[in-house]
């Protein structure tokens, strides 16, 4: 295999779960992610794998020292989210990954064994949801997520890797935010590694059934499906009751989706036509009003569209860019110099219209940001406050904007009785504030602490962390031998791979195949099968 098509394949997989940037089909999301690179080699695959190790390493080591206590967060005022309400000096027990007792100071009495978070001064809110991820790119932004108070997401591409993996998060072996996993994109066109292709009623009644026994607790549509093959769709998920999220299909107009009884609706799609990037000529305002579908809007995408110097100028000066590879950000730097943000730009601004559009009658709203499958600007943990911040600005007050990424969330995710608000029986998925968060969502920012399933990350585990990984990322972007490995450096970051996953690591698929023909180009076919072998069975 010569050099460039494999690095062309490491383009393509470290994409999120639409076509690699630059390619236009029929089935991509109407506007170019990025201008595909100038050169291969500006890739850099080699350097990827040993960084990627390097971070999952980390969590491995975070996840063994990191586990679930008994705690008492004591005087602290938690919000409740469903109230609107600032219940004031109260102390919150927490044992076994559950809330235990939520009462007011002196009401409870502090058990033998528990953990005093002190909570005077500070405010306690549920876990943060991000309801549109994408992980097919990089380790790194699970440990982005927790320090910004994300404890839970909802990863919109699935893959049978990520349902081991959620098992392993939920039986608390590996330290990440618990992750609800929609199944593998159905499309009537090809999408690469990104979509199954469904052409007939009977094509897709048959993956639905297949996801559905799979264990994915969605079935995720796309923009081309005949109209059909989607009512299809719906009409096997509402059978095995499994419900169906995603894009409103080219051909699907508002009210037919939520009629349909479609529970989410990404990216405004069908209010925003794909094919002119203009409003639907539909009443959808009357077509969403009283339906129970959930809106995610995912404005955050407006920042893969920035170009120049305000491009530059995110890049160089934004906080959360110390957390992005150093190499990474090189392309970055080197992107904005090119192509055209016009049509994200108008995407950006249609989706504000319809939004405040919808504002008076209420509508059901979500927060997810379509982070984490490596389109340029875009920082996981940090994108779900930037997507909050936009909602404020776009008229909802603080509390509002803050229960679209907990009650709505559990709502939506059909777990209200498991994350979402501060009560006993909840699961204990807590984030410690110094600011009121009802008085502005940039009080969400840098958090005094993190619980996820009962575990307790203070300030300074995570800003530990945080200099961890911008340390992997520094050591990694000045290493110039990893642009071109010698065979021993190889030979150390195979033996690495299997040393986590002899610790139960559960790797990418994708990436182990690509780095299996990075293998075959140095004609190493035995450790190419050693690493194919890392597949969890």
């Amino acid at each position: 295999m010569r050099r460039i098509p494999v690095l062309f394949l490491l383009i393509a997989l470290l994409a999120a779960c639409a076509p690699p940037a630059g390619r236009t089909t029929a089935a991509s999301r109407p506007v170019p992610v990025t201008p595909a690179p100038k050169a291969a080699t500006d890739v850099d695959p080699w350097a990827f794998f040993f960084q990627e190790t390097d971070i999952q390493r980390l969590i491995q080591e975070l996840s063994a020292r990191h586990r679930p206590g008994r705690y008492a967060v004591t005087g602290v005022t938690v919000i409740d989210v469903a109230a609107g309400e600032r219940l004031a000096d109260r102390t919150v027990l927490v044992s076994e990954g559950r809330i235990e007792a939520v009462a007011p100071a002196g009401a409870v009495r502090l058990p033998r064994g528990y953990a005093r978070i002190d909570g005077r001064g500070r405010f306690l809110i549920p876990g943060l949801v991000d309801m549109h991820v994408h992980s097919t790119a990089t380790d790194a932004d699970t440990l982005l997520h927790l320090a910004n108070g994300v404890t839970s997401v909802r990863d919109m591409c699935g893959f049978p890797w990520m349902l081991r993996l959620r098992e392993r998060i939920r039986t608390g072996r590996v330290l990440m935010p618990d992750r609800f996993v929609a199944g593998h994109i159905l499309n009537a066109m090809p999408m690469g590694m990104y979509a199954t292709v469904v052409k007939t009623s009977e094509e897709a009644r048959r993956v639905v059934r297949e996801q559905k026994a799979a264990g994915y607790e969605f079935i995720k549509v796309h923009n081309v499906l005949p109209k059909e093959v989607y009512q299809a769709i719906l009409d096997e998920a509402a059978k095995l009751e499994i419900r169906v999220v995603g894009h409103i299909p080219h051909d699907i107009t508002v009210a037919e989706a939520i009629r349909g009884g479609q529970l989410t609706l990404e990216h405004f799609k069908g209010y925003i036509l794909d094919r002119s990037l203009t409003l639907s000529d539909e009443d959808y305002v009357a077509a969403t009003q009283g339906g129970a579908a959930w809106n995610c809007p995912t404005f955050y995408t407006y920042r893969t569209g920035l170009r120049g110097e305000e491009a530059k100028r995110l890049i160089q000066t934004a906080e959360e860019m110390r957390y992005v590879p150093v190499r990474t950000r090189r392309r970055w730097l080197e992107a904005a110099e090119t192509g055209s943000g016009d049509g994200h730009e108008k995407v950006f601004h249609l989706s504000k219209k319809i939004f405040q559009d919808l504002l008076p009658i209420h509508p059901r709203l979500l927060a997810g940001t379509d982070s984490g499958g490596g389109y340029p600007h875009m920082v996981a943990g940090f994108a779900l406050l930037d997507e909050l911040r936009i909602m404020e600005e776009l008229g909802l007050s603080p509390l509002e904007a803050l229960r679209t990424a907990t009650l709505n969330a559990a709502q939506a995710l059909e777990r209200p009785n498991e994350l979402g608000s501060i009560e006993a029986g909840r699961r204990a998925d807590l984030v410690l504030l110094d600011a009121d968060p009802l008085l502005s969502t940039a009080n969400l920012r840098h958090p005094a602490g993190v619980m996820t399933r009962g575990v307790w990350l203070d300030h300074k585990a995570l800003d530990a962390l945080l200099d961890r990984l911008a340390e992997i990322y520094r050591k990694v972007g000045a290493d110039t031998t990893l642009d071109n490995p010698s065979g021993e450096q190889i030979t150390h970051l195979i033996a690495q791979m299997g040393a986590l996953a002899r610790g139960g690591w559960i790797f990418k698929d994708h990436q182990l195949e690509t780095l299996a023909g990075l293998l075959r180009e140095r004609q190493r076919e035995e450790d190419a099968q050693r690493v194919l072998a890392l597949k969890a069975g």
